[in-house]
């Protein structure tokens, strides 16, 4: 009973909070009808972090502590491949990638294009298997995912909207999860460091693809796709 009347309390004290929260703010100028703005920003894990660009970039690459420990759901189907080696998957699988320069490009605020990016990559984990050949490339791509998933929580813009645009900004398209903005005074140090988080993934899955060697060609097919998402983050 006593524990029942707790929770009871508990309950009670969460409506009353959640009844005083401030309405979301209004958003000035015209907007796209192929993106939608979300007023309420979702909640991300990770302090925000401090000024030191050195200290946030080791973090980032090192993912440990509490910045990478989310693992955003991305809301495509899981383990849709098979775990063998085959030219069709591998298509599939570049193409999800480079995909994400349809969606993450010039068309959208730079701010907005690592937690796109995140999410493409999440995609791809997503829909790999968890053994087999191309296990060495979803622990890549979901590395990846959570480091850029990092850059963007500790450097995150919690008094702008997040967009939700369609997928290549095509009208019929699915739209894509919520995208979370930089703040503005942060953009190119996140921009470098979600550059460095591709780079260092194109070479990862290189080395995985090396040995045995009839992984190569499927490996460099997908290295060079990661390797195309670099435009994303380099155009104005």
């Amino acid at each position: 009973m006593i524990i029942f009347a707790s929770r009871t309390i508990l309950f009670l004290i969460a409506v009353a909070l959640g009844s005083t929260l401030p309405s979301a703010p209004a958003i000035a100028g015209p907007v796209s009808p192929h993106i939608q703005l979300l007023p309420l920003f979702p909640s991300a894990s990770g302090a925000e972090a401090g000024s030191n660009h050195d200290v946030l970039l080791w973090q980032v690459q090192s993912c440990d502590g509490d910045y990478c420990k989310e693992e955003p759901t991305n809301g495509k189907s899981r383990n849709r491949y098979g775990t063998n080696l085959n030219k069709g998957t591998t298509a599939d699988i570049a193409e999800i990638i480079r995909d994400a320069n349809k969606t993450c490009n010039e068309r959208i605020e730079r701010r907005y294009r690592v937690d796109c990016l995140r999410i493409y990559y999440g995609w791809v984990a997503d829909s790999l298997p968890d053994s087999g050949e191309y296990l060495p490339i979803k622990q890549a791509m979901r590395k990846a995912e959570k480091k850029l998933s990092a850059i963007v929580s500790a450097n995150v813009d919690r008094k702008a909207p997040v967009i939700t645009p369609h997928e290549g900004h095509k009208k019929n398209a699915p739209r894509m999860p919520p995208l979370r903005p930089v703040k503005k005074s942060a953009v190119k140090k996140a921009v470098a460091q979600a550059e460095a988080v591709v780079k260092e993934t194109e070479i990862v899955i290189l080395r995985s693809g090396e040995d045995p060697t009839r992984r190569t060609a499927h490996y460099e097919e997908v290295a060079a796709a990661v390797d195309s998402n670099l435009v994303i983050l380099r155009s104005a």
